[in-house]
């Protein structure tokens, strides 16, 4: 028995039954976090609320990384996995890195602020379609999070909080490494 949740109430059943998932708000909800400890059955549930609707944001669970590109066809689009987070977790214990995973293949991770971004701005479309990172945040000289528009407009930026891949990371760096 898998359950089903929202906000607003805590229905109780099988989340593969449609009135389960109907009774738990599928049909207003934006997004659906699939998270039971059986993979087939993630996939199988990722597949089911994709049939039933193709707008929503599905976000699954892998406990085994083998399953990560499965969910990915099945429908998902984010999968956290164990392994990933995992690993993540020891790098950044280990001060490699500070980074921290948001779902497979999506991290957010600091770089320093290129010059060339002094007047930058939350979700800059520039930076996004040059490197495919996006820009959620800023670090201040005194390392306070900055993530209100004004402040960046106006804060003395040491560096930049982003959004992305490791694609996105590379081709962030390879950009504007050089004008940091």
């Amino acid at each position: 028995m898998s359950g089903v949740y929202n906000s607003r109430l805590t229905p109780e059943g099988d989340a593969a039954d449609i009135d389960a998932l109907q009774t738990a708000g599928l049909d207003t909800a934006s997004a659906v976090v699939v998270t039971s400890h059986d993979d087939d059955f993630n996939v199988y549930l990722t597949l089911y609320c994709r049939r039933l609707r193709p707008d929503l944001q599905i976000v699954s669970r892998a406990t085994s990384e083998r399953n990560v590109a499965t969910l990915y066809r099945a429908g998902a689009d984010s999968v956290l996995s164990y392994a990933t987070i995992g690993a993540t977790a020891m790098w950044n214990d280990l001060g490699r890195a500070h980074r921290v995973v948001i779902a497979e293949g999506n991290e957010l991770f600091s770089a320093p602020r290129p010059r060339s971004l002094s007047q930058v701005v939350l979700r800059d479309e520039k930076v996004h379609n040059a490197t495919g990172c996006h820009i959620v945040a800023a670090l201040d000289s005194q390392g306070t999070l900055l993530v209100d528009p004004e402040q960046l407009e106006s804060g003395d930026l040491k560096s930049l909080v982003l959004l992305g891949d490791r694609h996105a990371e590379r081709s962030f760096r390879d950009k504007y490494a050089k004008d940091a």
